[in-house]
């Protein structure tokens, strides 16, 4: 291996370790060609950079500036909340969930974990990241349960929790999220 490509390795494993603030576990494959290692470790430092960086700064470096809610005509709403969903896509964040919001919901959800500084977490078992609309806690599981499980899906989660009362299944009233790419 070159001195130069080694270096530049060794560089990319101390920027990754300073963007994560903790010492990770580094080691490649014996075999593994220099350049596969280098390709690789710029991909996770890209990743980890942008797992850090707040939704709002991701739009803005997209040309996406979410405009208030409350400034939109209902006219221009849903055209602003698709061109903010493509933007979205094309930042490998992935809307899912969505079908039980109307499009000023969506919208708004987006406005405000934007406006807030909140990260987008990535999927631990995808290539990207997800913003679900269903949230989290239990409120989020009776939301999913209620609009999107599978029937085999809600007789595990009614096995798991047998005390918990989950919502009857419904269909959601919206019907976007097959539109979105990536889905």
């Amino acid at each position: 291996m070159s001195t130069e490509r080694e270096d530049r390795i060794e560089r990319l494993k101390q920027q990754i370790r300073e963007v994560v603030g903790d010492e990770p576990f580094f080691c490649s494959i014996p075999e593994c060609p220099p350049e596969i290692e280098e390709s690789f470790l710029e991909r996770v430092l890209w990743f980890e950079q942008a797992s850090r960086q707040p939704l709002r700064e991701r739009l803005a470096d997209a040309g996406i500036l979410l405009t208030d809610p409350d400034e939109l005509a209902e006219k221009d709403l849903s055209q602003q909340m698709w061109d903010a969903i493509q933007a979205l896509v094309t930042l490998d964040i992935i809307p899912i969930n969505s079908d039980h919001l109307s499009d000023r919901e969506v919208y708004t959800h987006l406005w405000h974990t934007a406006r807030s500084g909140e990260t987008v977490m990535p999927d631990f078992f995808s290539r990207g990241w997800y913003i679900d609309f269903t949230g989290q806690g239990e409120r989020g599981i009776d939301l999913y349960v209620k609009y999107y499980a599978s029937a085999d899906e809600r007789r595990a989660y009614r096995r798991r929790f047998p005390h918990h009362p989950f919502p009857d299944h419904c269909e959601p009233p919206y019907n976007r999220d097959h539109l979105i790419p990536g889905l």
